[in-house]
């Protein structure tokens, strides 16, 4: 279950898309996950919602009210988990948030094979193999039992403080000669032999 919040400027459309939640998903009350959504359009389209809903003409009366609050509007848009460009009619935006799938509960909860890649991606932040980031997660009965990044062997002084000639020079070098080591054999290296039917996630 998930509780959803919208930002947007004036005359985006987030009154429509919150109708379109309460329609078509029930969301009539809290729920304990959020998730934020920013919805924006051009800003003719939303001048002439603008027109249309307001009876009014004049551009710099529009503006007065879209520039209301905005910088505090436009930082929490850019922490949203979604932005939204409501440019279009009513019919392609709806068929466009059917496609988006908001409320899939792996957004906010992942399953386990998003969950354990996500985790292979942090551990690649940890290389020190300054040609590329490549983290590897082993897993075990839902558990992870170890893991890896691409770099040198440990004990030994690392790539990226220059003790890999190969992977300094500007063409790569040879693989051949390269003394960093790939992330599955680190993982594997510390989970030892013992450890049988694993999976291996890799981000490369």
């Amino acid at each position: 279950m998930i509780l959803i919040g919208i930002i947007g400027p004036i005359y985006s459309g987030k009154r429509t898309i919150a109708d379109w939640l309460k329609r078509e998903h029930e969301f009539t009350e809290r729920r304990p996950f959020f998730l934020l959504l920013a919805v924006d359009a051009e800003l003719r389209v939303r001048y002439e919602r603008w027109k249309h809903s307001e009876n009014k003409e004049n551009f710099n009366d529009f503006m007065d009210q879209n520039d209301k609050n905005w910088n505090e509007i436009r930082k929490i848009m850019y922490m949203a988990d979604f932005i939204i460009t409501n440019s279009s009619e009513k019919a392609d935006l709806y068929k466009y948030l059917n496609d988006l799938d908001i409320t899939n509960p792996v957004r906010l909860r992942p399953d386990y094979d998003t969950y354990f890649m996500n985790l292979a991606d942090l551990v690649a932040s940890r290389t020190n193999c300054i040609k590329r980031k490549v983290g590897c997660v082993l897993v075990k009965d839902s558990r992870v039992i170890a893991t890896g990044y691409n770099g040198t062997a440990r004990g030994l002084k690392n790539c990226n403080e220059g003790n890999c000639e190969s992977c300094s020079q500007e063409d790569g070098g040879k693989s051949s000669t390269c003394k960093c080591l790939h992330a599955e054999e680190n993982a594997l290296l510390e989970v030892g032999r013992e450890n049988k039917d694993c999976i291996l996630y890799c981000n490369t």
